[in-house]
């Protein structure tokens, strides 16, 4: 070997070290900074609090495909270019929420935070659907003191489960999820 090829040897030796030293001082930093979030879990059932709404789950369903393949507006949000010819592989979670308005004056609550979460599946709720099941967006104003109750859906497919899940959707446990940092808040919705 000569001169020139173990100088270059060792400039990437030393580079690469140095790469990986400033990644790990980098990593600890942002982790020591940015600590992960405590998980608060609020019981089914019981209101919680969320930009000002005081919010209650009321239940969950699943459809099958069978409970909404005569239904060709709704078939069309789940296949707008009817691309897919069979949506057996398709199913909707549907989360009823009762939204109150305890103050005297009007509010808007942004439902973008909103998602279904399980295990590794975690899926915002469908601006599409919601317009369908609620005639609303991702965007919900309460006069002082109103009640609205929202159907927030989302679509399950079989892609995103494992085949032992699928089967078995139904009795799975899934969670609202509306805050993920400094605390991750969530609601366990109990199986089907």
């Amino acid at each position: 070997m000569n001169k020139t090829h173990k100088a270059k040897v060792w400039a990437t030796t030393l580079l690469v070290i140095l790469l990986a030293g400033v990644f790990v001082a980098m990593f600890y930093a942002v982790n020591t900074k940015f600590p992960e979030s405590k998980k608060i879990v609020h019981p089914y059932g019981r209101p919680f609090i969320y930009e000002g709404a005081k919010i209650t789950v009321k239940g969950k369903k699943i459809l099958d495909s069978g409970q909404f393949a005569s239904d060709k507006e709704l078939l069309h949000i789940l296949n707008p270019d009817d691309t897919r010819s069979d949506l057996s592989d398709t199913k909707i979670a549907i989360v009823d929420l009762d939204f109150y308005n305890p103050a005297n004056r009007p509010i808007n609550v942004d439902l973008t935070a909103f998602h279904l979460e399980s295990g590794s599946f975690s899926l915002q709720f469908d601006f599409p659907l919601m317009a369908y099941y609620n005639k609303c967006g991702m965007n919900l104003e309460l006069n002082k003191y109103e009640h609205k109750v929202l159907k927030m859906p989302v679509p399950l497919n079989r892609a995103s489960f494992s085949k032992s899940e699928w089967p078995h959707i139904q009795g799975k446990t899934f969670y609202i999820v509306y805050s993920l940092y400094p605390e991750k808040n969530i609601v366990e919705l109990p199986p089907q």
